[in-house]
């Protein structure tokens, strides 16, 4: 044995305890680099990072590694949990988890943020992968348009443009308002005539409202330049008909509806939202049509209780679901229905955000 062999035995554990012994490198000298903070992202890192997630969630890419990579930079900069939340969302949609893609999507605050046109984005992407999307009213006329005063301009929200026809209406004529589908509206309000033609308005006329096209049912009497009319029952269809002829041109500014409040959770739009106080949401689907399923979009903390169910034109309810908590989804395969209803027991008021019937 070479000399020193024992004392070298007995010193290897004691140096390796002495090893152990030495106080730990302080994070901020470890040699390793840690995460980025956010001064040492630079201006560009967000936006980059933003183009890839999107470049990979509308592609093949790895969607996962370019949310990581996102979401390490809004987390390093701070503030953006709605951006985050956003993100979040798509990942989840494209998973196919649409009741996670919900969860995300009410955890988006309505607070503007520096990524809203990335928000904004990602919010109309999810609208379309649920199925979601508000339906813009279109009105439709037989009677031609005068330069470029088209019959869209009735309807786009502005009063100082308007259709105008291009000769006078005569018995007959119609100037019709399709809402896209069935809906529940309060009221309807017509504008007519304009600052140079204020006499152009329908003179001898009715305004009449529909579920189908077909069957027709009388509103009120038209024979002034301004109506306002309250309507009480499911419409989708609503039109100016001429009773009479006349010598005037028709100028029509604005032709809408003010929508019911229960619209709210049947219009499209999953942000507006219809607190259901009585027990029960019901929305009309029209006089007759076939339910493949039914989705119920629901606020945080909704409990899992209530009936989702569906009205046959006999008038029998029939219940194809339960409520889940804030997403629901329920398949009703081959039933034929007129409305759709969602029933919560007795208790605090639940806020609906959208009742999809597909």
């Amino acid at each position: 044995m070479p000399p020193g062999g024992k004392r070298a035995r007995r010193w290897l554990p004691l140096a390796a305890a002495a090893a152990l012994a030495v106080p730990p490198v302080p994070a901020a000298a470890t040699p390793f680099p840690g995460p980025p903070v956010a001064a040492e992202l630079g201006p560009l890192d967000i936006p980059q990072a933003t183009a890839e997630f999107w470049a990979a969630y509308l592609g093949a890419g790895d969607v996962r590694r370019a949310l990581a990579k996102l979401d390490h930079r809004l987390r390093a900069e701070g503030g953006n949990d709605a951006a985050r939340h956003a993100a979040r969302m798509l990942l989840a949609h494209r998973e196919g988890r649409s009741r996670r893609a919900w969860g995300e999507r009410l955890r988006i605050s309505d607070s503007p943020s520096r990524y809203q046109p990335f928000i904004d984005r990602a919010k109309a992407v999810s609208d379309r992968a649920f199925g979601l999307g508000p339906a813009r009213p279109r009105p439709v006329t037989a009677l031609g348009a005068y330069r470029d005063h088209h019959p869209d301009r009735m309807a786009d929200g502005d009063a100082r443009t308007y259709f105008w026809s291009d000769g006078p209406p005569v018995p007959g004529s119609q100037v019709t308002l399709d809402l896209g589908r069935v809906r529940l509206v309060s009221q309807v309000d017509i504008e007519m005539g304009q600052a140079d033609r204020p006499h152009d308005y329908l003179r001898s006329g009715v305004l009449e409202r529909s579920v189908d096209g077909v069957r027709w049912a009388p509103v009120s009497r038209v024979d002034a330049p301004t109506v306002v009319a309250a309507v009480s029952d499911p419409t989708r269809y609503l039109r100016l008909r001429a009773t009479k002829g006349q010598r005037h041109w028709l100028a029509v500014r604005e032709f809408s509806v003010v929508p019911a409040p229960v619209d709210a959770c049947a219009d499209g739009d999953v942000d507006t939202v219809f607190p259901v106080t009585s027990g029960a949401v019901e929305v009309p689907i029209g006089p007759s049509r076939t339910v493949a399923g039914v989705v119920v979009f629901a606020a945080r903390a909704t409990p899992a209780r209530g009936e989702i169910q569906v009205l046959d034109p006999a008038g029998a309810w029939h219940t194809v679901g339960r409520v889940q908590g804030e997403y629901t989804d329920v398949a009703a395969p081959g039933l034929l229905g007129t409305k759709v209803r969602v029933a919560f027991p007795a208790g605090p008021a639940v806020s609906v955000h959208e009742v999809l019937v597909r």
